[in-house]
């Protein structure tokens, strides 16, 4: 049994970014025995960004109080984690950003991971064509942060570059590989 842990920043749950992640916890569901818990930063009323005041270096975590706490203290907990952005005006979304930046209190003072290594991890990250580049850059971004810093290993990245809540079935169907692969 796994816990999945999915970060949705898109805003639409019918566009191309939340429907690849969906096939992907479809993957994941294996024997229905994973439990899921999906985070929609729509949802959000209250977040803050990282205000580097170092006080997770001593007391372990965050110590921001905000609708991004209880899901850092999942994360803390989950075996696999979703990412999943689209693109906004060339970089990931502002949301997604925010959650990353707050990833600095899994690490210690010395700067390695308080958390244990080798959860797995997927990343989506969703673009128009004239954005594939940026959406490259996005994608070694955030694998720099979760597979080199805090060393989560990394199943699968999917970067479509699509608009819209149509995704052909070849990316479908790598998403549901990759979803297989969070829980193998």
């Amino acid at each position: 049994m796994s816990k999945i842990v999915t970060v949705v920043t898109s805003s639409d749950e019918k566009d191309c970014t939340y429907r690849i992640v969906q096939r992907i916890m479809d993957g994941a569901m294996g024997l229905s025995l994973n439990t899921f818990e999906l985070v929609m930063t729509k949802n959000f009323r209250y977040i803050s960004g990282c205000d580097q005041c170092g006080r997770c270096k001593k007391t372990g975590h965050c110590i921001i109080n905000d609708d991004i706490t209880p899901l850092l203290d999942s994360i803390r907990d989950c075996d696999s984690l979703i990412l999943a952005t689209p693109l906004i005006f060339g970089d990931m979304t502002a949301q997604m950003k925010t959650v990353i930046d707050r990833f600095t209190s899994f690490l210690n003072a010395d700067g390695t991971p308080n958390i244990p290594a080798g959860k797995k991890i997927a990343i989506v990250v969703s673009c128009t064509k004239n954005e594939k580049a940026n959406a490259e850059h996005v994608i070694h971004l955030l694998k720099d942060v979760m597979v080199n810093t805090l060393k989560f290993e990394l199943v699968g990245t999917i970067l479509y570059t699509g608009v819209g809540s149509s995704v052909p079935d070849p990316v479908l169907d790598e998403a549901r590989v990759i979803g297989n692969a969070l829980t193998s």
